[in-house]
């Protein structure tokens, strides 16, 4: 795991080395183990390494084959690595000269070209510089584990793991996107191809994108998940077969020269992972002061079962909490408002100080169908029509006004009243489900500059998928998950709290082949309407007489009491930004309106906290770059 930057200079002109090395000092936390630059006419390739396979100087990068016909900067790893260097080593002769694995891609890409990616089966973002057909090629994994933001103005492209890099360059103005920053606010991230910054785009999973000295590009999606449920698949045959499958993923994700560890809730996911993590890694699991979002007691439980030894680490103690605010702002670049992110972050700079690389349980909800929404847009979908608009919109109003004040962990009432407003806002409600903010809120802290905004649908990309889908409603509301959700807010979350400590986070659950054997499977053996979810998972522990605490227990997610925190520890945070500094969201937010929402939920009046918290992360990232 690592960070890549790169610039091609369309003139062929030099490139600057103090520029690329402004790119990956902004990454350096990526890969604390070393850096490395690599020019040629017109083109620069940088690179910060964190060593976890053959720690040796062999595993120095940007990396070439003998010829130098091929140059590659590489974030990622390959979990097939020994099948695709015996593949290579029959088909080339060649004589490998390390265990690391991106010494495959230069001989890969040469032997096999853009097939290369249809056999790895891994995470990666890669620039590839061909000699040969003076190409530049960038390539992200197919579900978006690992990022890949591009920028390019009249001179030049570059290329870099995370935005800072870009930015760094100095070569594009802050200009936010209002459309990007209209989509962030009701759902806490972007859209899978942008950012909020109007110029600078990421490249979407499962695409290889090409580019030549005369700027022109060529794009392609090379893999994405779909859909092909087998009616005839048996529950006890697709149990078998996937605890096979995911045990073998797990052992080839235990292969490193460094320690690692297992990163542990109670719930379903990390459960299985660790059930079937045969090695003795040690756990770590968030602890919080607050009872109703606390899993440290039956994680222990769990490690205690799975013979693995196991740590608490406490994530709301007022004493680091404001400075751990501003660091997950930065590490995000203003723009992933998924409060689960502290968490995440206090949890990576604990285990970062003991291993390496962690595995983890992320995307199980996403390929498996955890989500209560996906029960519930099979409901809404033959309720909808006998269910009036403006009925299911006031009913969702005077929940929001009787009930607006609690903070419990997902009340039954904040369940009912985002099921009432999705229906009444759009025909497609299970994406709005998930909303941040809605219309009622958008509409009274927009300044002028945004309201053309109030009538467009920030999720529309969202409903798009959904609606070109293939298969019945459960089908296209779990690939618009997967192809939009996933990418945008669980792995951003995923990668930069871990890399931000320069851990690497390992995810079984989105190996290719997991996915693929996920696609077969029918909705009644993943999520059936009146039963558990994640149903497979479940019998997979019930096997193993896990605990019932566990096996039966209800979706609990990775959250943080977040309207607690900011009236107490963080509650100094939202002052500075929001009532001393509110004129840092102009031109887009009324600093007047601002203001009286961070009183509303001050004085209990309503539950602000997730949009609150997407405006702070905004407005604290914005003040450090103007």
């Amino acid at each position: 795991m690592c960070g890549i930057a790169g610039i091609i200079n369309f003139d062929r002109s030099l490139i600057s080395k103090s520029m690329l090395k402004a790119m990956t000092d902004s990454i350096a936390h990526r890969g604390p183990d070393g850096e490395g630059f690599w020019f040629t006419e017109g083109v620069g390739l940088g690179h910060r390494r964190l060593a976890i396979r053959d720690l040796s100087d062999a595993g120095h990068q940007p990396m070439q084959d003998a010829l130098n016909q091929i140059s590659i900067t590489y974030n990622g790893e390959i979990y097939n690595y020994d099948e695709i260097r015996s593949d290579l080593e029959k088909e080339t002769n060649y004589l490998f000269k390390s265990s690391c694995d991106a010494e495959l891609l230069p001989i890969g890409w040469l032997t096999w070209g853009e097939k290369l990616f249809d056999r790895i089966e891994g995470m990666f973002a890669i620039g590839i510089w061909d000699h040969r057909t003076e190409t530049l090629i960038l390539v992200r994994d197919g579900i978006g584990i690992k990022p890949l933001f591009y920028a390019q103005n009249n001179a030049s492209l570059f290329f870099c793991s995370e935005i800072k890099g870009i930015l760094a360059t100095k070569q594009f103005p802050m200009d936010i996107d209002e459309g990007e920053f209209h989509t962030y606010l009701a759902s806490g991230y972007t859209n899978p191809e942008h950012s909020l910054i109007k110029n600078i785009k990421q490249l979407e999973p499962g695409t290889i994108l090409k580019v030549s000295f005369d700027g022109l590009h060529s794009c392609r999606n090379y893999w994405q998940p779909v859909r092909k449920a087998d009616q005839s698949i048996q529950l006890d045959d697709a149990v078998d077969e996937l605890e096979i499958l995911l045990s073998q993923v797990i052992n080839q994700m235990l292969v490193a020269d460094v320690p690692i560890g297992l990163l542990q809730s109670s719930g379903i996911d990390s459960s299985l992972i660790a059930l079937l993590t045969q090695s003795e890694v040690i756990s770590y699991t968030a602890q919080f002061n607050e009872a109703s979002h606390d899993e440290s007691i039956l994680a222990q439980k769990i490690a205690n079962f799975t013979k693995h030894p196991w740590r608490a680490v406490s994530v709301d103690q007022a004493s680091h909490m404001i400075n751990d605010f501003y660091l997950v702002s930065h590490h995000v670049d203003g723009q992933l408002a998924d409060s689960s992110c502290f968490a995440h972050f206090a949890l990576s700079r604990e285990a970062s100080n003991h291993v390496t690389v962690a595995i983890a349980g992320d995307g199980a909800d996403e390929i498996f169908a955890g989500y209560s929404t996906y029960k519930a847009s099979r409901i809404a979908h033959y309720t909808r029509p006998i269910i009036p608009k403006f009925v299911a919109k006031h009913l969702g109003d005077w929940l929001f006004k009787k009930y607006g004040h609690d903070e419990r962990r997902i009340p039954w009432h904040e369940m009912l009243m985002r099921f009432l407003w999705g229906v009444s806002i759009s025909e497609v409600p299970h994406s709005q489900w998930r909303r941040l903010a809605y219309p009622f809120l958008l509409s009274k802290l927009y300044s002028p500059t945004m309201y053309d905004f109030l009538n467009e649908n920030p999720l529309a990309n969202y409903e798009k998928v959904v609606v070109d889908a293939p298969g019945a409603i459960f089908d296209k509301c779990l690939l618009a998950d997967q192809r939009i959700y996933l990418p945008g807010d669980m792995l951003t979350k995923v990668d930069r709290m871990s890399m931000a400590h320069g851990l690497e986070i390992r995810v079984p659950f989105l190996d290719r082949r997991i996915i693929n054997f996920a696609s077969k499977l029918p909705e009644h053996l993943l999520s059936p309407l009146f039963g558990k979810s994640k149903l497979t998972l479940r019998k997979i522990l019930s096997k193993h007489s896990l605990l019932n605490e566990v096996v039966k227990g209800k979706k609990k997610g990775f959250n943080i009491p977040l309207a607690s925190l900011l009236r107490n520890q963080l509650n100094p945070v939202g002052e500075e930004i929001i009532m001393k500094n509110a004129d840092i969201f102009a031109p887009f937010i009324n600093p007047d309106k601002l203001r009286e929402v961070w009183r509303e939920h001050n004085d209990r009046e309503f539950n602000h906290a997730y949009s609150l918290w997407a405006l702070l992360i905004f407005g604290s990232w914005r003040m450090k770059h103007i």
